[in-house]
């Protein structure tokens, strides 16, 4: 069975992962939505999958990953046996693409 894992406030400004994961904190990297979809783009783009983009959601998905990003804040990804659900857009793009470096996916910066 997966690893699934749901972001929660600590009430010190940082959000973290609770379930099995590392334990780390991080405090948000302050992307805007914007360059957020830019990115999703570029990895979309690495990983020959069309990307989904409009106001509210932009996402990506192929057989054995999916990622999806939302307007106000919280996004989801499934990849190997990780899932997150409902948590900072940025730490879901942070672990997604280090799901992506380890599948061995060249990622432009």
């Amino acid at each position: 069975m997966g690893r699934r894992a749901v972001c929660v406030d600590d009430h010190q400004g940082l959000d973290r992962l609770e379930g099995e994961t590392d334990g780390h904190c991080l405090s948000a990297m302050g992307m805007t939505w914007s360059e957020l979809r830019r990115r999703v783009a570029r990895l979309g783009a690495a990983l020959d999958v069309v990307v989904r983009s409009d106001p509210e959601v932009c996402g990506l998905s192929g057989d054995h990953f999916h990622l999806s990003l939302h307007h106000g804040g919280q996004g989801d990804c499934t990849v190997n046996d990780l899932s997150l659900v409902d948590c900072p857009n940025e730490l879901v793009l942070m672990e997604f693409e280090r799901w992506m470096r380890g599948a061995g996916y060249s990622i432009e910066p």
